[in-house]
């Protein structure tokens, strides 16, 4: 090009000089310019036709983005002008915009606008995965944690803006003892303060246009902001004599911010982003940003620049042409190789595994799409052959660096074959499979191939947790059944026992010799029950009568119980939470939860302690409750009860709700006490957590829903004589005989008219023969022949005035839905005391 250039003007040069020496430089410039603007097109031409066009989005890009369009959502803030901002409507507008709407198009993808009124609840909605992406982000190493960020399409600098009537060109040096303007709480203000000598009066405003408006009238030397914001207020409060004073040496550089939960995302907006030309990002940059900035350089300098800037240009287009030329001799080298290597190429890239291939000198000879995209290396780095510069880079994403780098270097100096799995950080496994390449018995290299099983070892995984899930589900089902199953014949066996008892023991003075021994198996046959109440609150089938109540009361009424329970070592802490907490449950049930976890607290702490009781509200929106979790949205009430004792191992965590199953030694537990609580809480729709440490003490969260209604009154029971009968009849149905034997002697003994039945015909017979009233009949729900509700239903038919009671050993769904008795339904539980059955008569009768 050199030569060419000089011959043409050595031919053109006498002519020139004879035309006079104003003439000849004036025609030397003009045949310059042309030979510039000649030679321009021409290298333009040649790069605009090398440019690689639009890189072709990947099988999974596309995929991705076909299959996920309620995951293109956006964020935008919409007090950050000209970048983002809100229309009067509205909609997204601003720099940022623009650039999301050629991103869009170049994708065919629509994203959805979410506007933020403050930046740092944007930030918020990348980190949290609420949104994917966000159109104007500053990369930093804590936003690395959480995000993706393209390469950056504007770089704003912090100028000085200043009046007309100001110098051009300024520093911050030039304003040392100025008084200065910027916004408050911005990086702008904090870099003014921290800069070294700075001597600058900073003077912090409340927004742009303050600072803007005061350096128009005088108030202040200068204002310090960034080009983008300056221009934008300037434009919009028509503030004509200002104007781009000097600059600084800090700017911000924004890119697109992509949400590391979607690579693919990031990786389809970076092509498309890169595929925006840079005149056409300059073009939207002039649109939002008329400012310009005025550097007040010299006229000689300026000439200076621009012969330089045409001699770089004519040594640029002459690399170019030289570029062009090689790249052109490279092209026509390449397509001799034939079709032959084409198939093979095309063949190579085809297979699902990665392949990669290293000589002997440890450089890659050969590599697959597929290895690079299942390492996920990146196309810069998919350039080089450096088998060692590969390794360093996937190295941080195995669970095993030092395992794989260990290997690699054994398997790089001999000839074994080898095979085994490869575990990644992020759950990928893949199963590597490496032999030595030979050719005519000589080995040239190594061969890799990488088959990723990651879903079929997460299968793998999945069928061995339900497999689990299903052995549990069998063996909690199992106890269930088999608790409903004896409860109703062990607790009528217990009930003839107490009730023989008690009715033994009101005949029998305490001096009898007898009488310890009778009040010992009361006891023993009252913890029975204790232990059958326990089984069937497990299998969710006892019955409870739900009520209304104040959490916080009930707490508070057992404490003097739960502190002789834990004795004088253990310190107890009760910190309720302010207000009424309401739930509906059955109190008693409450009172089994709190007492049986003290009792465990009280076990693993063995000496001196704290247990600690709190409550307080929270809510779960469907954000919180996993669709698999069964929480219901909404306001729960919050139990804590936690202790500082030995703690437990996530071994032992696993297991602890399982029924019989206990760390307590032999004869100190049966094993049901948390499966018992777990059962309840399930009972009355609310769920248990629970976190603990060996050595850091164990903390049990009971959540259950918070009733919205007032409380209910109960009667409170007073401790007086048992109430008798007043001349009543009642009518008392039970296939057990000696539980009818045993009821009915009690009743007699309450003053009752009794007329027995074993069977339900014999009591409708009763019904219908006996001519005299019957106030009450007493039925047991579970008979043969038909059910106690069907009895009652018939009985009602023949006596319409008569009442019931139901009694049962357990909960029958004849009378029952999911074991709370329906309101109106006259129930008492097996075994019951004397004083039970009296009051509960009683109250029905009235």
């Amino acid at each position: 090009m050199q030569n060419l250039t000089r011959g043409f003007l050595e031919q053109r040069l006498p002519v020139f000089r004879a035309r006079g020496t104003g003439k000849c430089h004036a025609c030397g410039f003009m045949i310059l310019f042309w030979l510039f603007v000649g030679i321009s097109w021409d290298f333009a031409s040649f790069a605009q036709a090398d440019e690689n066009s639009f890189e072709a989005l990947t099988a999974e890009e596309q995929a991705w983005l076909d299959q996920n369009p309620d995951k293109l959502v956006l964020v935008f803030n919409t007090t950050r002008p000209p970048i983002e901002l809100s229309s009067a409507a509205g909609e997204f507008i601003g720099m940022g915009a623009d650039v999301i709407a050629r991103i869009e198009n170049r994708l065919g993808v629509v994203f959805i606008k979410r506007p933020s009124a403050t930046w740092e609840g944007a930030l918020s909605a990348l980190e949290n995965g609420e949104v994917s992406l966000m159109p104007a982000i500053a990369r930093t190493g804590e936003r690395e944690r959480f995000a993706f960020f393209t390469t950056p399409y504007t770089r704003l600098p912090v100028v000085i803006i200043g009046t007309r009537n100001r110098e051009t060109g300024m520093t911050l040096d030039d304003l040392a003892g100025k008084r200065i303007a910027v916004v408050a709480g911005t990086a702008v203000e904090e870099y003014l303060r921290q800069r070294p000598n700075g001597r600058i009066q900073v003077i912090p405003m409340s927004h742009s246009t303050q600072g803007l408006q005061a350096t128009s009238l005088g108030q202040v030397d200068a204002f310090v902001e960034n080009l983008g914001g300056a221009a934008y207020y300037i434009e919009k409060e028509s503030i004509d004599n200002l104007q781009v004073a000097g600059t600084t040496d800090y700017h911000y550089e924004l890119s697109m911010g992509v949400s590391r939960r979607y690579p693919l995302l990031f990786s389809a907006v970076q092509k498309a982003l890169a595929d925006i030309p840079p005149a056409e990002l300059n073009d939207i940059r002039k649109q939002w940003i008329s400012l310009q900035i005025h550097t007040g350089m010299a006229a000689e300098t300026k000439r200076l620049m621009a012969l330089i800037a045409i001699f770089t240009a004519l040594l640029l287009m002459g690399l170019g042409l030289i570029s062009y030329a090689l790249k052109r001799r490279l092209n026509e080298k390449m397509a001799s190789l034939g079709k032959n290597m084409e198939l093979l190429r095309a063949t190579f890239n085809a297979t699902p595994d990665g392949i990669l291939a290293v000589n002997k000198n440890l450089k890659v000879t050969h590599a697959n799409s597929q290895f690079y995209k299942m390492w996920q290396i990146p196309p810069q780095l998919q350039k080089t052959d450096d088998d060692e510069t590969l390794r360093e880079f996937v190295l941080d994403q195995l669970e095993d660096p030092d395992g794989f780098q260990n290997l690699t270097d054994t398997l790089y100096h001999s000839r074994v074959r080898n095979r085994r799995e490869i575990l990644f950080k992020d759950g990928r496994v893949f199963d590597c499979y490496s032999a030595p390449m030979l050719l005519e018995g000589e080995e040239i290299g190594r061969v890799w191939d990488f088959r990723d099983i990651s879903d079929q070892k997460r299968a793998e995984k999945e069928r061995e947790k339900l497999q689990s899930q299903l052995l549990q589900s069998q063996k909690l089902e199992a106890v269930g059944i088999l608790a409903g199953g004896v409860a109703h014949d062990f607790n009528n066996m217990l009930g003839a026992i107490i009730g023989y008892a008690e009715l033994t023991l009101g005949r029998m003075d305490e001096a009898n010799p007898f009488h310890n021994n009778l009040s010992k198996i009361l006891d023993a046959a009252r913890r029975s029950t204790d232990i059958t109440r326990q089984l069937l609150a497990f299998a969710r089938k006892q019955t409870i009568s739900p009520v209304v109540f104040d959490l916080n009361g009930s707490v508070e009424a057992i404490l003097k119980m739960i502190r002789r329970l834990i004795g004088e070592n253990i310190d107890l802490a009760w910190l309720p939470g302010a207000g009424r907490f309401m739930v509906k449950m059955d109190p008693s049930q409450l009172d089994q939860i709190i007492l049986n976890l003290c009792v465990n607290a009280r076990d693993a702490i063995g000496g001196v302690g704290r247990v600690t009781i709190e409550t307080d509200t929270v809510y779960f929106d469907e954000a919180d409750c996993a669709p698999d979790s069964g929480v219901t949205p909404g306001e729960y009430v919050r139990l804590l009860v936690s202790d500082t004792g030995c703690g437990m191992d996530k071994e032992t965590l696993a297991h602890i709700f399982e029924p019989f199953f206990t760390t307590k030694g032999l004869g100190q537990g049966t094993g049901m006490g948390l499966a018992t609580i777990y059962g309840i809480v399930q009972q009355n729709k609310g769920f248990i957590t629970v976190y603990s440490e060996p050595g850091t003490g164990t903390i049990f969260k009971i959540h259950i829903p918070m009733h919205t209604s007032g409380a209910e009154t109960k009667k409170p029971e007073k401790d007086e004589i048992l109430p008798l009968s007043r001349g009543e009849t009642v009518l008392i149905v039970e296939d057990d005989s000696n539980f009818l034997e045993m009821t009915a002697m009690m009743l007699q003994g309450l003053g009752y008219s009794i007329l027995s039945a074993q069977t339900p015909s014999e009591a409708l017979r009763l019904a219908r023969e006996n001519p005299s009233e019957i106030h009450l009949f007493i039925t047991d729900v579970i008979m043969p022949e038909m059910n106690g509700r069907h009895l009652a239903e018939k009985l009602l038919m023949i006596r319409p005035k008569i009442k019931h009671l139901f009694m049962s050993g357990y909960t029958a769904d004849v009378i029952a839905h999911q074991g709370v008795l329906d309101e109106g339904i006259n129930f008492i539980q097996k075994p019951f005391m004397l004083k039970d059955l009296a009051v509960k008569i009683r109250g029905i009768l009235g």
